[in-house]
């Protein structure tokens, strides 16, 4: 089994995280990094849950298409690829010699599908290096989305049969447009809060990359 001080010591002899002052990681890192592999929490990890944590991933940044060749010209759609999943490379990214694009053999982890996809083009990126908290955060930013959209629908249908309803004042269907009245404003309280969580997520954000940034001038300077 492969404990915490096990792995900090291993990758404290690694030439490339202790030559490199780019990389370098404290051991603080370097438990956090063994927590993130150490799923189940039991202190230990077995070679082959470490070696999961090896295998070269994408994380689909945007809707891309795979195809069964490398060449994308003729080549024929496995199935398109939805964003936040997550992809295994099989080889070495190459380049398409056609168009010039990047481009690597994967798996999907969702089905197994198996073909070449375009890690970016002029414009767009396509896969990016998978990171777990960034994985979370696809997923939520995606969840936020769709609630906002169902929200949309939600609120325009009722504000269509308020509407209808307006010069109705006695009875059943002015219960129901008072009913109707109440599910409007819980709908466009949830839109207010839904706003108020992203905003919060992306203070969290700027705060994160201001503390990594702030770490990596530390280490630099000692580094000097």
């Amino acid at each position: 089994p492969i404990t915490a001080p096990k792995f900090v010591a291993f990758m404290d002899k690694l030439p490339e995280l202790t030559e490199q002052k780019d990389v370098m990681l404290s051991e603080e890192h370097l438990n956090a990094s063994f927590a993130r592999m150490d799923t189940k929490g039991g202190g230990e990890i077995n070679e082959e849950e470490f070696l999961e944590n090896l295998r070269p991933r994408y994380l689909v940044n945007a809707v891309v298409s795979m195809t069964d060749s490398m060449v994308v010209k003729g080549g024929k759609t496995v199935r398109k690829l939805e964003v936040s999943e997550t992809v295994e490379q099989l080889e070495e990214p190459m380049r398409d010699p056609g168009l010039h694009l990047m481009r690597v053999k994967a798996r999907t982890e969702k089905d197994g599908k198996v073909g070449y996809i375009t890690i970016s083009g002029t414009n767009t990126t396509f896969l990016v290096p998978y990171d777990p908290t960034t994985a979370i955060e696809k997923k939520i930013e995606q969840t936020m989305q769709e609630l906002s959209e169902a929200s949309s629908r939600m609120q325009c249908y009722i504000d269509t049969k308020i509407a209808e309803l307006q010069t109705v004042h006695t009875g059943p269907l002015a219960e129901t447009k008072t009913a109707l009245m109440a599910i409007g404003s819980r709908i466009r309280k949830v839109q207010h809060e839904r706003k108020s969580l992203k905003s919060r997520i992306s203070e969290s954000r700027k705060k994160q990359r201001e503390a990594m940034e702030s770490e990596k001038r530390r280490r630099q300077d000692a580094f000097d």
